[in-house]
């Protein structure tokens, strides 16, 4: 299908718009027939970029999960040391789970 371009029955300019009027035909023509928007390739890179920011919250919280964790076996255990692998661990979780993000975007573009 080709596109055709509206004949114009009337114009008008107002300060904030311009109106154009076409005529019944050719507007049913198009409701009947409309033309591809592309929104499913907008919505998917919507999907990638909500995955990559991801990122910015998934290594933090994992940090603090894991330095809360120690600190709570600290206060159980009665120790004052199990907080830095608990630190540790959660760097560890937050960089998989960043890597595993990552690897699933470059799987999902190609």
């Amino acid at each position: 299908m080709e596109f055709q371009r509206p004949t114009v029955l009337r114009e008008s300019r107002g300060p904030w718009c311009i109106t154009i009027a076409v005529s019944d035909e050719q507007m049913t023509q198009h409701l009947e027939n409309p033309k591809p928007t592309g929104g499913k390739r907008a919505l998917d890179g919507l999907v990638r970029a909500e995955r990559l920011m991801q990122i910015a919250f998934i290594l933090p919280c994992a940090v603090v999960a894991g330095w809360i964790l120690g600190y709570l076996l600290d206060r159980w255990l009665h120790q004052h040391w199990i907080y830095l692998p608990g630190l540790l661990l959660g760097c560890v979780a937050g960089f998989i789970e960043v890597f595993h993000i990552v690897s699933k975007n470059e799987k999902d573009s190609q």
